[in-house]
């Protein structure tokens, strides 16, 4: 779980390199592959991150509970709404929006507001910490409840930190785009 905290710093560290200086866009030629090889950096390391956490619940010591079929269909309840948030924020934002595009120089046209960002402001989060919350459930795992509470710990943070960060980049662009006009 450190490498997964310290992955997510990491790979904020270079957006906020690659916002300032541009250096990344300029050794990869463009933007657009920088921002992509990111991503698959990321890609890489959520899927070791999932592996690892997903081996740990299966493999520690479980919980007994009578209520084992009712935790099952919780857990596939609850997988089911975080994979629904996952994939329509993706989907909302496509591939760019999700990866840092915007610290790369790739803005959205403009902010989005519908589902899933109506009902949670950070859907992918929220979705993500579900997903591990449905499977500790599942597995009746007392430690993958702990790993759960840690994800979603820091996935606050890095809200708290780079949320006004991006909020910035935007803020950025509208008031050059007011100067043009």
């Amino acid at each position: 779980m450190i490498c997964f905290t310290v992955a997510l710093k990491v790979v904020a560290d270079i957006c906020k390199i690659e916002y300032h200086t541009q250096v990344f866009s300029k050794a990869f030629g463009s933007p657009k592959l920088a921002c992509f090889t990111l991503s698959l950096l990321q890609i890489l390391s959520s899927n070791c991150r999932n592996y690892y956490i997903k081996e740990t619940m299966v493999n520690q010591k479980h919980f007994e509970t009578p209520y084992n079929d009712l935790l099952v269909i919780v857990e596939y309840c609850i997988v089911a709404v975080g994979g629904l948030l996952v994939v329509t924020a993706f989907f909302r934002l496509g591939w760019f929006g999700t990866w840092h595009g915007d610290h790369f120089g790739l803005l959205l046209d403009e902010k989005v507001t519908a589902f899933p960002y109506n009902v949670v402001e950070h859907p992918m989060h929220v979705g993500g910490t579900l997903n591990f919350l449905g499977l500790a459930l599942g597995t009746r795992s007392l430690v993958g409840l702990l790993l759960t509470m840690w994800v979603k710990g820091v996935y606050y943070v890095t809200e708290l930190v780079e949320g006004p960060f991006t909020e910035m980049i935007y803020a950025k662009a509208a008031g050059s785009k007011k100067k043009k006009n």
